[in-house]
């Protein structure tokens, strides 16, 4: 169960169920975060922007709803953003403006319509979109 981690550097390698608890968003000094493969429900929790120390963000194959929620731009540390198969609403390309240091974007099967921005081409770092 997601609710009794005690972990401050990194969560993976689990097979969480359930909804994704409310305390994920204490643990600010996680610096990678992957929820891929699990079973979880409910939608993408907006709390994650208080994990601010985050540098890899992993969500594939989760169980979870989008959209993807505005407040991740407050993770500009981020220099690995991986979040596919999102179940639910369809949605605009989510503001990652301020995450310079990218170095790997994927957001694949996230039911997102429209335009790459064209703040990405500025990605200077960026390797793999």
């Amino acid at each position: 169960m997601l609710s009794s981690i005690g972990l401050t550097e990194s969560i993976e390698n689990n097979q969480f169920s359930g909804n994704v608890p409310p305390q994920l968003g204490r643990l600010v000094n996680l610096q990678n975060l992957i929820l891929s493969s699990n079973n979880l429900t409910g939608e993408l929790p907006v709390n994650l922007s208080s994990l601010t120390k985050l540098t890899e963000l992993e969500i594939q194959a989760s169980g979870l709803e989008g959209p993807i929620p505005s407040s991740i731009s407050a993770l500009s540390g981020l220099s690995d953003l991986r979040i596919s198969d999102l179940h639910g609403e369809g949605q605009e390309f989510p503001p990652l403006k301020g995450m310079t240091g990218m170095t790997r974007l994927m957001l694949r099967s996230c039911n997102i319509s429209g335009t790459i921005p064209a703040y990405i081409s500025g990605m200077n770092q960026l390797q793999i979109l």
